[in-house]
């Protein structure tokens, strides 16, 4: 490493070695934030705002648990909670919530408070 050249092609290469795998894992981080959370948080907005219309139209889930049971019955890909207005699980689609069927749920505090949106259904 004492002529010259070795110097000056270990002056560029270095700095390309280090910087590559920084600027991966950069736009690593950007493309997974950016786009692919974004659209997740999209979709799932989408399918909240569609279950709480098809709620909605369907008044007699909140007081009757037989016919909340039954219309969870259509939301097999993802887990669903009807949770009354006194914070009770009123039904779910997963089996393993059984045992929690009129029990408060205890939920965490979204960091965006100021984003939430509550559905109160018209009895």
């Amino acid at each position: 490493m004492r002529t010259l050249r070795s110097r000056l092609i270990l002056s560029h290469i270095l700095p390309l070695l280090i910087l590559m795998p920084l600027m991966g894992i950069v736009l690593t981080y950007i493309l997974e934030t950016q786009v692919l959370l974004a659209g997740l948080s999209n979709e799932l907005m989408q399918q909240a705002a569609m279950t709480a219309q098809l709620a909605a139209e369907q008044p007699r889930i909140w007081g009757d648990t037989a016919q909340a049971q039954v219309f969870l019955t259509r939301f097999s890909t993802y887990h669903v909670w009807l949770v009354g207005t006194d914070g009770k699980l009123l039904a779910s689609n997963n089996p393993e919530d059984a045992g929690r069927l009129g029990q408060p749920i205890e939920l965490r505090a979204s960091r965006r408070s100021g984003r939430r949106k509550q559905h109160k259904p018209e009895l």
